[in-house]
């Protein structure tokens, strides 16, 4: 891609985050770049996404990440289940640096991965922790919020947020619009669903499902 190509696609993510509700400054612009090159560099080495190229990453994974970011405030803890390549928490915690996101990642490759983003993206914010969800203990920190994409379907999803949640706190599952077809009845521990839809550029309709913790 062309220099000024190139400069132009980071500098739309200030438009995107602007429709999400919130601004980028140009220094978070620069933490986005310096990951999506640490992200391309890592891949070469290391399987973290299928869709490779800087207007891929930015488009499908950043963007989209957005959605998550909106629903993030000053002070609040937020847990990615099943990180993998850091999305959605490392687009969250670049966005919103006032809160403290956990990269939850069992596969070590990926938990390196997502250490090295931590130390050269410059992201105090951010805790990895390498562990298998169903494996997590009363040590966790209780959360605000957690968020996962596609990982699970709802219900296995609800089943392992609710421990990691406060009353009051957020499951937020990111999927395509088939997916509200699992939407239904919450278990018990919940109240819901919130549904958040959005549409990321030349990749169509996605959105948030979104649960509160009783």
């Amino acid at each position: 891609m062309p220099a000024a190509d190139d400069a132009a696609l980071f500098d739309s993510l200030a438009e995107h985050a602007a429709g999400f509700g919130f601004e980028l400054t140009p220094a978070q612009i620069g933490q986005f770049v310096a990951f999506t090159d640490l992200l391309q560099q890592w891949s070469a080495r290391v399987s973290l996404l299928s869709a490779g190229s800087r207007e891929e990453i930015v488009n499908q994974h950043i963007v989209d990440a957005f959605a998550v970011a909106s629903l993030v405030g000053p002070g609040m803890r937020v847990a990615d289940l099943g990180s993998g390549a850091g999305f959605p928490g490392v687009p969250v915690a670049i966005a919103r640096p006032e809160a403290t996101v956990i990269l939850v990642e069992s596969r070590r490759k990926r938990a390196n991965f997502l250490r090295a983003v931590a130390r050269f993206v410059r992201l105090p914010n951010v805790v990895v922790c390498e562990q298998r969800i169903e494996d997590i203990g009363i040590e966790f920190p209780v959360c605000d919020a957690v968020a996962s994409r596609a990982v699970w379907p709802i219900a296995e999803f609800l089943a392992v947020a609710v421990p990691l949640l406060r009353s009051g706190g957020a499951a937020i599952a990111m999927k395509t619009p088939k997916a509200l077809e699992e939407a239904r009845q919450p278990p018990p521990a919940f109240t819901g669903p919130r549904l958040i839809p959005y549409d990321l550029p030349a990749a169509g309709a996605r959105v948030l499902i979104v649960y509160v913790k009783r």
